[in-house]
């Protein structure tokens, strides 16, 4: 028998609200409801205050580095590579593996 769920139970180790409002409109059963890619970059989880304050001074230089390359005549460098909050720093790679480690 296939079960029809209707939706996704909260994880209790979820506990970010920002975070389990986005996951539960991206996995939103009914298509018509779910959000696009493009919303889901507008959703406060990474739009909010809080989100745009762990910008990190790497993130912030790495789009900077882009938009000067782009000046210079690089045309591989997409909106994305100028806009620091889509940019994971290896810094932030590496405290997120660490994390992850000791968990």
């Amino acid at each position: 028998k296939i079960i029809q769920l209707k939706n996704i139970e909260r994880p209790p180790e979820l506990k970010d609200n920002l975070l389990w409002d986005l996951l539960s409109k991206l996995l939103e059963f009914d298509p018509n409801k779910r959000i696009t890619a493009a919303e889901a970059l507008q959703h406060p989880y990474f739009t909010s205050p809080e989100a745009l304050a762990d910008v990190s001074q790497e993130q912030k230089d790495l789009a900077q580095f882009a938009v000067t390359a782009q000046l210079e005549g690089n045309s591989n460098i997409t909106e994305y590579d100028k806009d620091p909050t889509y940019i994971v720093a290896k810094t932030k790679k590496k405290e997120r593996r660490k994390n992850k480690i000791l968990k």
